[in-house]
């Protein structure tokens, strides 16, 4: 019954987790069936395009519908989603390049993630804040 009590535009968030929900379930697939690609990257390794595919697709989603529940502006949501995008991006920089390149990659992923870390702490509080009586 708890569902009929919120305004419409934020039931219509939940429409986001089905999404992601269903992207990662047929990345997933694809990688269980043999039906995505797998790369060999210059330095040996195997890089599955598929999972950075469903993280870059899912994880902006997830901070959007995150970001609308606790009533973030816009442009900030916008912001943060593009840090997600290039975090996901120097990952998979990491992933494909040898020494010594793939450790500023994966560095630059890290602090990408501890300002993403820090914003979604932010979320949290301001929703906190504005439940409270």
């Amino acid at each position: 019954a708890w569902a009929w009590t919120i305004d419409s535009y934020r039931a219509r968030l939940y429409i986001f987790p089905l999404f992601v929900n269903v992207v990662s379930f047929l990345c997933d697939f694809a990688l269980a069936t043999g039906w995505a690609p797998v790369w060999i990257c210059s330095n040996g390794r195997r890089f599955l395009m598929m999972r950075y595919l469903k993280w870059g697709i899912t994880s902006p989603s997830l901070i959007y519908m995150y970001s609308s529940l606790s009533s973030m502006a816009d442009m900030k949501v916008m912001h943060y989603c593009a840090i997600c995008l290039v975090m996901l991006g120097a990952g998979a920089l990491s992933a494909c390049t040898g020494p010594p390149h793939n450790i500023a990659y994966l560095f630059a992923s890290m602090v990408l993630w501890l300002l993403l870390v820090q914003y979604l702490n932010g979320l949290i509080d301001n929703t906190i804040l504005n439940c409270a009586p």
